[in-house]
């Protein structure tokens, strides 16, 4: 409908009240998974320095892209980041012509 938000509403239990914790986050965003400059470039700095970088108070280390979720679950796996750096998928619900 026109003039509707097409972002479902948000539904909060008595258990869930409370906010999430400020958490500080490193996040990279890349045009793409397996692109030849992030996959050689980018990502290999932040993986292989994931401990130091946490250890200087990052609770969190990801890289974001527009691949969808299996080919960036691929790409972590790949760059060898198992739990250390996440990969996140910006996948848009929708497209605006």
């Amino acid at each position: 409908m026109e003039g509707q938000s097409t972002i479902p509403p948000t539904i909060i239990s008595k258990k869930n009240t409370h906010p999430a914790p400020i958490q500080k986050v490193v996040l990279v965003a890349v045009p793409g998974a397996f692109t030849p400059g992030c996959h050689v470039t980018h990502v290999p700095p932040y993986v292989a320095k994931a401990k130091e970088l946490k250890a200087a108070g990052a609770d969190v280390i990801a890289f974001i892209a527009a691949n969808d979720p299996f080919v960036m679950s691929a790409w972590g796996r790949v760059v060898g980041a198992k739990d250390e750096v996440r990969h996140i998928s910006y996948h848009p619900l929708s497209i605006n012509p």
